[in-house]
C-alpha cells in the first residue's frame, strides 16, 4: 500500500495541472472553487472562479453581497441553487461562526449545499485532515484499481467506495495531496473513454490495467430517466420614449430556475402544444 501511495503522490507532484485554487490553504477559496466546479468543466469554471475572487476576496465580502448580485455574477453556470447555497453558507459562517470556515467535519457538512465530497475536499485540501473526497474521477479510479463490479450509483456502492477511499487517505502522509492525486489521476489518465495505462503511475498495482474490461468500469445499476418538458413564453414589451423594455416575472421556488426571471409563461407541459401562435412584429420605437 505504501508503495502504491508513493508512486501516485510522486506522479501528482510532477504532473498535476497548475490551477488557481491549488497549492493554497485558504478554505474559503478552496470551497468556492469546489462549488463552482460542480457540474462545470474546468475551462469554463476557471473564469468564474477568478471573477468571484475578484468581486468577493473573502467570505465576509460574499456574505455582505446582495443575492441578486451573486446570481448575476453566476449567470451562465446553471444550477443556480449552488449560488444561493454558497451565499447562504457564507452568511452563516460570518454571522454564526465568527467569519472563520469551520475545521470539523460535522460543522462543515451542516452548511447549505455542502455534501460529503465537498466537506472532505475542503478539510483535506485546506487543513490536511484525513477525510476522503470521492467524486466521479475517484469512483472510476477506485473501481478499476480494485477491479470492482460494485455499482457506484447505489447506497451500498457509495458506502463501499467511500470506505476504500477512507482506507487510502488515512494511510497517506499528506491527505490533501493524496485526494488531489486521486482526482487528477481520474481526470488525466484513468478517464471515462480512454485509460492511458501506459502512463499510469500505479499500473503495476492495478488488476484492470490493459484489460478490455476496464472501459466498462465503473458499473451503474440505474438508468437515467429523462422526462421531456416544454415551456413556451410570450415576450411582453413596454415602450418608453426611446426604447423597448421587456417585462419579466420572477419564478417561484421549488422548481427549475427558482427565483430567476423569465418572460410571461404561456405553457409548461410534457408535450408542446400543436396550435401555432401568430404574433405581429412591433415597429421600431
Amino acid at each position: 500500500m505504501s508503495t502504491l501511495l508513493n508512486k501516485l503522490h510522486g506522479w501528482y507532484q510532477e504532473n498535476h495541472r497548475k490551477l488557481p485554487w491549488r497549492d493554497i490553504d485558504d478554505p474559503y477559496r478552496i470551497w468556492l472553487s469546489e462549488v463552482i466546479l460542480q457540474q462545470t468543466r474546468i475551462d469554463q469554471g476557471t473564469s468564474y472562479y477568478l471573477r468571484f475572487v475578484d468581486h468577493y476576496p473573502t467570505v465576509s465580502d460574499l456574505a455582505a453581497a446582495p443575492l441578486d448580485e451573486v446570481l448575476k455574477l453566476w449567470e451562465g453556470l446553471g444550477y443556480y441553487s449552488r449560488a444561493r447555497n454558497l451565499h447562504r453558507a457564507a452568511q452563516i459562517i460570518v454571522q454564526e461562526l465568527g467569519g472563520t470556515f469551520p475545521t470539523d467535519y460535522k460543522s462543515v457538512r451542516a452548511l447549505p449545499g455542502i455534501g460529503d465530497y465537498t466537506a472532505g475536499a475542503v478539510l483535506s485540501f485546506a487543513y490536511d485532515q484525513p477525510y476522503p473526497a470521492v467524486d466521479g474521477n475517484v469512483l472510476r479510479v477506485l473501481s478499476r484499481l480494485y477491479a470492482s463490479e460494485e455499482p457506484i450509483d447505489t447506497t451500498q456502492g457509495k458506502k463501499y467506495y467511500t470506505a476504500l477511499a477512507k482506507q487510502l487517505v488515512e494511510k497517506a502522509p499528506h491527505p490533501g495531496l493524496h485526494n488531489q492525486a486521486m482526482i487528477e489521476l481520474g481526470a488525466l489518465i484513468c478517464t471515462p473513454q480512454l485509460c492511458d495505462c501506459s502512463r499510469c503511475p500505479v499500473r503495476s498495482d492495478c488488476p484492470s490495467a490493459d484489460s478490455p474490461e476496464r472501459a466498462g468500469l465503473p458499473r451503474k445499476a440505474l438508468k437515467l430517466s429523462v422526462q421531456p418538458r416544454h415551456l413556451g413564453y410570450l415576450f411582453v414589451l413596454k415602450r418608453t420614449s426611446d426604447h423597448w423594455q421587456t417585462i419579466l416575472y420572477q419564478r417561484p421556488t421549488g422548481d427549475i430556475w427558482a427565483k430567476l426571471y423569465q418572460p410571461t409563461l404561456l405553457y409548461d407541459q410534457p408535450v408542446a402544444p400543436q396550435e401555432e401562435l401568430l404574433l405581429q412584429p412591433l415597429p421600431e420605437p
